[in-house]
């Protein structure tokens, strides 16, 4: 295949022509599944023509073939919408097929920017013909084809189509305008196409509230279009601004009329897609007013944690924009919506002000998820998600007090003099802050690894965030870099400055050697490593970063924080000690408020995944030892001074309760236990009815996934531990490898060496984990309690 598509690179342009002609004779077929198939293939046929070409540095030879594809997928949509017309032909295998054509587009898409004007129009022209057919009306002399006839409106299956492929639609622009790459002039161009777009599905009469505000939404979302806003080096800044800030009025109309109209649901679901675009204050209001309108506790809980959530993000929200989003303040203060977001329109929108705010209620939030009382793992990643955001903040704001940031927020001058002077001390706390910082960074990597189940788009957003704690634990631990600075306090779990220089290096640069290898080697030259950047393949491929706007931002805080460094260690060669240490706190000071308030005002945008109420995806582990379950049914035990043999199965669970995608070939699990895991358990009980699992509580989680994942990718490089974590002298381990059945279960066997354990029962702790057939990692939570053995005397 390798060999083929080498050729395709080099091929004659003709050739490549070939293979389209071919194609579009399949496309006209009217059985869809060869159709799509015929087109799906050519377009993954070109994808790998461009990753081949991408890798051996060679030049493609046609260019113009994936503007080709576009047309020949969007001709098929076409004749799609035709046969609608035929009322006795038309079904939901048909939005199914245009639902796969669209999935296509976007692939062939991809970082092709020039392509989607033309996408975009193809689409202006797709809903115009859905949306402006009258009853059984026939085409017009001259009249585009496009689409015509694609809905009898009389029937109500032809109304329930027109959503459907409205809805589809909504979806793809979603999607199609993630991570937008360009200049100005081009997103300013994309921009102006959406716009056209949403304004004539808005001026349909026809159209319900719903689908009106949700691509209202298209314009009102910081997520695709906040760096515009921020840009002001051009004009199209300045016009999205006020942009985004009418059609935020114009949502809020919208959902205003839904609520009115009672249509709970729907308003549910417009709240749902304004939290994903970042419309905070949107989705505040809409939750705000549904949890006082719902019958069930766990709802009515679950309404409320949104609420508070949308409070703390829409703090952040109103700083984009402060001048012009009085105007939304002033909206929800004129309707009596949300008094507490309204009472900021007279006041400043101060950035330590909104950090504090959203401090407490995303602390309100997970609050009001600890009140629900549901099934095991059913809300697992939203209140993991949220305990990991809470300690963000609360590690920010702390640095924030720590030196007075953002200093526009203090009125009395004398405070920050008084800063100024005791500035070596308030220098002292930056290294456990770091630290914390680049905890939080690898927790959020533990978290996007552990649900097997989420979506690409998801992971992308943890992925960034977790970005995001490594580039600011970076730029609060700047001082560690600079010569003759010592620190009194230990720097646990570390053994060394020197040490947690370089994990502090060899983190961020392990995230970022793809992104932008110029930053990396700088980097690496703070603690002179020359390791080439090829040594972090081990990366999981589900952690690999998307190069958009808001890494970009990442980016240039670590420019800053680099340039930084590099001007303090130049200075301190020249100055007196008393004067450099006046000038690093300064510096630091400077650095760390401008960082802080950059990295507020980035939409990072909540995760898609976090909507998914179900079970998690998990294991079970049940053990039993061989010889004592002859003479003891369910008990593990083993006599002092000798090895602890155990059976064992693997049980996955809630698998087949979501359609995972992935195959799942082998599965590994853990084994761990210590001393300090003694249990008063006597007889073996292995708690298999747990029902709260909490993995953010789990001080060795991250350990041991990491030594898992070395397994599971049979790397012979040693696993990174944090300091406090020593797998031969703090405890005995062993992985062992299962092959699941068609059940989802895996039997295996395995000796633990226990034999040094005085008399008692032991916890064993144990984390399972499995790669799929993409290569990515993914740890699988346990669902059941801890085996527990126990050690008797010699017989």
């Amino acid at each position: 295949m390798q060999i083929v598509v080498y050729k395709l690179c080099m091929t004659d342009a003709s050739e490549l022509l070939q293979l389209i002609a071919i194609t579009e004779n399949a496309s006209h077929s009217q059985i869809f599944s060869s159709s799509c198939l015929a087109i799906s293939v050519l377009v993954s046929i070109w994808t790998e023509i461009v990753r081949t070409a991408e890798k051996r540095s060679i030049e493609i030879s046609s260019t113009s073939l994936p503007m080709q594809l576009v047309v020949l997928i969007m001709d098929r949509v076409a004749l799609l919408g035709r046969l609608c017309s035929d009322l006795f032909r038309a079904g939901y295998a048909v939005v199914s097929e245009v639902q796969d054509l669209l999935k296509v587009l976007h692939l062939l898409v991809g970082k092709h920017s020039e392509l989607r004007l033309l996408v975009l129009e193809k689409v202006r022209l797709f809903l115009t013909y859905i949306v402006s057919l009258n009853d059984g009306l026939r085409k017009a002399d001259g009249a585009h084809e496009l689409l015509f006839g694609v809905i009898n409106y009389k029937d109500k299956r032809g109304v329930v189509m027109r959503s459907e492929f409205l809805a589809s639609i909504h979806k793809f622009l979603i999607v199609f305008l993630e991570n937008l790459e360009g200049d100005d002039n081009l997103l300013s161009e994309i921009y102006e196409k959406v716009k056209h777009i949403t304004e004539f599905v808005s001026s349909c009469s026809f159209i319900d509230f719903h689908t009106q505000m949700i691509f209202t939404l298209l314009l009102h979302s910081p997520i695709l279009w906040g760096f515009s806003v921020n840009d002001d080096t051009g004009n199209s800044g300045v016009s999205l601004v006020a942009d985004i800030v009418n059609y935020g009025i114009v949502s809020l109309d919208c959902s205003n009329q839904i609520l009115m109209e009672r249509n709970y649901w729907p308003a549910y679901r417009a709240g749902v897609y304004a939290a994903r675009l970042g419309a905070w204050v949107t989705s505040a209001m809409i939750f705000d007013q549904l949890k006082t309108n719902v019958q069930s506790d766990i709802n009515c809980c679950w309404l409320k944690s949104l609420t508070y959530l949308s409070h703390a993000e829409g703090k952040f929200q109103l700083l984009l924009t402060p001048s012009d989003s009085v105007k939304l303040v002033n909206w929800l203060k004129n309707n009596g919506y949300l008094p507490e977001l309204s009472k900021d329109a007279s006041g400043e929108f101060a950035h330590c002000l909104a950090l504090r705010e959203a401090y407490m209620n995303l602390q309100s939030s997970l609050g009001m998820l600890g009140n629900i009382i549901a099934s095991s793992g059913v809300f697992c990643f939203q209140t993991w998600f949220l305990v990991l955001k809470t300690r963000v903040l609360e590690t920010v704001l702390e640095l924030v007090e720590c030196l007075g940031l953002l200093n526009q927020d203090l009125r009395n001058k004398n405070q920050v003099e008084e800063i100024l002077l005791t500035g070596c001390d308030s220098l002292q706390q930056l290294p456990r802050i770091s630290i914390q910082l680049q905890k939080l960074a690898k927790e959020f990597d533990m978290l996007a690894t552990c649900f097997i189940d989420i979506d690409d788009s998801s992971s992308s957003i943890i992925t960034t965030i977790s970005l995001s704690c490594s580039v600011l634990a970076f730029a609060a631990g700047i001082v560690l870099f600079l010569p003759g600075f010592s620190f009194q306090e230990a720097l646990v779990p570390f053994t060394s400055q020197s040490g947690l220089c370089s994990r502090l290096v060899e983190d961020l640069v392990r995230r970022l050697w793809k992104v932008d290898p110029n930053v990396c080697e700088k980097l690496n030259i703070l603690v002179n490593t020359n390791e080439s950047l090829n040594c972090f393949h081990l990366q999981s491929r589900n952690q690999v970063l998307r190069v958009c706007g808001k890494v970009k931002m990442l980016l240039s805080i670590c420019r800053d924080a680099l340039s930084c460094t590099y001007g303090l260690q130049n200075q301190s060669m020249s100055m007196h000690k008393e004067e450099i240490m006046s000038e690093i706190t300064k510096s630091c000071r400077h650095l760390l408020s401008q960082a802080i308030m950059k990295w507020m005002q980035i939409p990072f945008g909540i995760p898609k995944y976090f909507f998914n109420i179900r079970p998690c995806v998990g294991a079970e582990l049940f053990a039993l030892s061989s010889e004592s379950s002859k003479r003891i049914p369910d008990t593990v035990s083993v006599e002092q001074g000798f090895q602890l043999s155990l059976d064992l199965c693997l049980q996955l669970k809630n698998i087949k309760q979501r359609q995972v995608p992935v195959r799942l070939n082998k599965l590994y699990c853990l084994l761990y236990t210590k001393l300090a895991y003694h249990s008063p358990t006597q007889h073996g009980e292995n708690n298999r009815n747990q029902m709260s699992y909490s993995p953010w509580r789990d001080e060795d989680l991250i350990e041991m996934s990491n030594k898992l994942f070395h397994h599971a990718i049979k790397s012979g490089k040693k696993p990174d531990v944090s300091g406090r974590f020593d797998w031969a002298k703090s405890g005995v381990s062993t992985v062992v490898q299962f092959e699941p059945n068609e059940r989802g279960q895996g039997f295996s066997s395995c000796l633990l060496d226990v034999s040094r354990f005085p008399v008692g029962s032991y916890q064993i702790k144990w984390l399972s984990c499995c790669v799929d057939q993409h290569g990515s990692y993914w740890n699988l939570l346990p669902l059941n309690g801890k085996p527990v053995f126990t050690v008797k005397k010699a017989s």
